[in-house]
């Protein structure tokens, strides 16, 4: 990735390049630097695609604007998030108004694409004077995907599901190299995955598992992805069509009895509303001397990035924010573990700690990436997102690498048992 002051430099070009009333007013510069899955919330609470803007577009406009404040920080390979404030000019000076705005663009070949955008109006500056970040920030400022809602701050219904297709798209861009595609290969070893065998991956979420398995047991061999997300799903067919991937509950296989040689499923169960109903479907579907293998992370306070970001959740916003992150760890206990494994009918089970480390490119994508696209989507507003991030740069810094790059111990179990 380019220097700091290059990337900044080419982001910046960027959008003013999109704010140029030529630029706005053309179908074909707009299809040039829009990405083909690009999205954009309007403060209104819909969501737009590619398709949408470029159908929508305005004749030529010579409205004016300034664009301040920007920032930007990698989120990962080739892909930033870049924040300003936009000042649109106006007669008499005291009416110009302003937005925050938030933008993800993604590298593309030798191209850089806007795939996401959002703005978040914040009214007419008052007497031309500007406001402070500071006061900006405790005015909600939107640092990431999380729009769409309604002038109540809650999310509107149009937008519901399209949200839930942006988080799985966050949440497969940033969260599956930085914590889960390094389980794949070890949960998938664990269950000694042979070529030719049939496989079903339950809470597939965007497939990084069920893809490892798939390339095990070709070319004769088959995986079943199962979720029950449609925006995971989404995801998933996108990124390999060629796999079977199904809508369904774990306690619930739509499967029949015996008709899968191997079970597999990765950092699921926590979220399970039947965890022992969920083992004993996974049971059931197993054929006899079929391998059953489940992953789950060990206690919190063995992966102290995490048990630091839980304590300031508490600190900042109740107990509320901060038990949504340690339902993550709900199954640390090995002897509980085991226990509800016995239950479902799994006596032989065994439970292996295996060391893990969850690496983010900054510490800003950690949390963008925390609030955005996995168990925090729901538990924090726009306003409180702004004063995690505020907070985070004093409290979280320990895990920070001279070079900004943050890495801490997630170690993990893997279950693993043989139907007999």
């Amino acid at each position: 990735m380019p220097s700091r002051n290059t990337l900044e430099d080419r982001i910046r070009a960027l959008e003013a390049r999109l704010l140029e009333p030529e630029v706005r007013a053309s179908p074909a510069e707009l299809e040039r630097l829009l990405a083909d899955d690009f999205l954009e919330f309007g403060s209104s609470g819909r969501v737009y695609g590619r398709r949408d803007v470029i159908d929508a577009l305005p004749g030529r406009s010579e409205a004016r604007f300034t664009l301040e404040e920007l920032r930007v920080r990698p989120l990962g390979p080739g892909v930033v998030l870049a924040t300003y404030r936009l000042l649109r000019a106006a007669t008499p000076p005291e009416a110009a108004r302003s937005s925050l705005r938030s933008s993800i663009w993604r590298r593309e070949g030798k191209r850089w694409r806007l795939a996401f955008h959002q703005g978040t109006p914040i009214g007419a500056t008052s007497r031309g004077r500007r406001e402070s970040p500071d006061s900006l920030r405790r005015k909600g400022a939107r640092l990431g995907a999380g729009g769409g809602r309604d002038d109540g701050g809650r999310m509107s219904e149009e937008a519901r599901g399209q949200v839930s297709r942006s988080a799985a798209q966050v949440y497969d861009e940033f969260f599956v190299p930085a914590l889960f595609e390094g389980w794949a290969a070890r949960v998938a070893e664990a269950a000694a995955i042979l070529p030719g065998q049939r496989v079903l991956d339950v809470a597939c979420g965007t497939g990084a598992l069920t893809r490892e398995v798939a390339a095990r047991v070709a070319p004769a061999g088959s995986v079943v992805g199962l979720d029950p997300n449609d925006g995971m799903l989404a995801v998933a067919r996108r990124r390999e069509p060629g796999i079977e991937w199904r809508k369904g509950a774990a306690e619930a296989l739509p499967f029949d009895d015996e008709s899968f040689d191997a079970v597999v499923s990765q950092f699921g169960l926590m979220f399970f509303a039947d965890r022992s109903g969920a083992l004993r479907e996974m049971r059931r579907v197993l054929r006899p001397g079929g391998h059953l293998a489940v992953a789950v992370w060990a206690p919190l306070e063995s992966s102290p990035g995490y048990a630091a970001l839980a304590d300031l959740l508490r600190r900042l916003f109740g107990d509320a924010a901060a038990e949504a992150l340690h339902a993550l760890f709900a199954l640390g206990d090995r002897e509980s573990l085991l226990r509800l494994f016995a239950e479902a009918g799994l006596g032989d089970a065994r439970a292996t700690t295996l060391r893990g480390t969850a690496c983010f490119p900054s510490l800003e994508s950690w949390l963008f990436t925390e609030v955005r696209g996995w168990v925090l989507a729901d538990a924090l507003d726009d306003a409180q997102y702004a004063r995690l991030v505020a907070s985070a740069r004093d409290r979280l810094s320990a895990f920070e690498a001279p070079d900004g790059r943050v890495a801490f111990a997630a170690p993990a179990h893997i279950v693993t048992a043989t139907r007999g």
